[in-house]
């Protein structure tokens, strides 16, 4: 039973670790969401075969291996950098949304500036990347700043109009923090790339090759 335990719940934080409801993970495995959650809560037994599909699905891989090699399995997994892509895709949801708001407001409307398009255009493509702790770390020192311009540009328009002077000096601070956002996407990008390119096999072997 406790066996069973640690695999519904190795399953279930690795589900919300995702970022997928019950209803989107039922609908890439093939089963109803009720199965789903029926298997979260140790309603069913599963079947091999359904923990191998659904362990997939949640990046995982259902392997034996010898007792007396548990204790150095759970140590490099420990060591393991955690998948931090969900929180950093909602990191990255709220800038988006405050500046879409900003760009909405009546106060902005009409200034639409090359600053403001090319941070809505690096949010974007963040949103395409992987995450691991170190990596979500850095993500949330760069957006920090940018919330805070954001955010008190915002604020400033309901109580009066901003001034030029003003609006420069926020169009100024928000391309720099977004520059440094921009350098962080690239070494992201450059490190997923580098890292499909050590998973690469060297060869394929040829049909006829034993």
């Amino acid at each position: 039973m406790n066996t069973n335990d640690d695999v519904i719940r190795a399953l279930k934080s690795a589900r919300k670790t995702k970022g997928l409801s019950q209803s989107e993970l039922g609908k890439r495995v093939g089963v109803p969401q009720s199965h789903i959650s029926k298997i979260e809560k140790g309603g069913v037994d599963i079947k091999l075969s359904s923990l191998t599909q659904i362990a997939r699905v949640l990046d995982l891989e259902v392997q034996l291996i010898p007792k007396r090699a548990i204790p150095a399995v759970e140590s490099i997994v420990a060591n393991f950098p955690r998948d931090r892509t969900a929180p950093a895709l909602s990191e990255i949801r709220t800038v988006q949304k405050y500046l879409e708001h900003l760009q909405n407001s009546s106060t902005f409307a009409g200034n639409e500036s090359e600053a403001t398009e090319r941070l809505s255009q690096t949010l974007k493509r963040l949103q395409a990347l992987n995450y691991d702790t170190d990596d979500f770390v850095r993500l949330k020192k760069t957006l920090t700043p940018i919330s805070k311009y954001l955010i008190a540009a915002l604020n400033a328009q309901g109580t009066s109009e901003k001034k030029a002077e003003d609006f420069n000096s926020f169009l100024r601070n928000l391309e720099r923090t977004s520059n440094s956002l921009r350098i962080l996407r690239n070494n992201l990008a450059h490190r997923h790339e580098q890292t499909e390119l050590i998973d690469r096999p060297a060869y394929s072997l040829d049909k006829d090759d034993d």
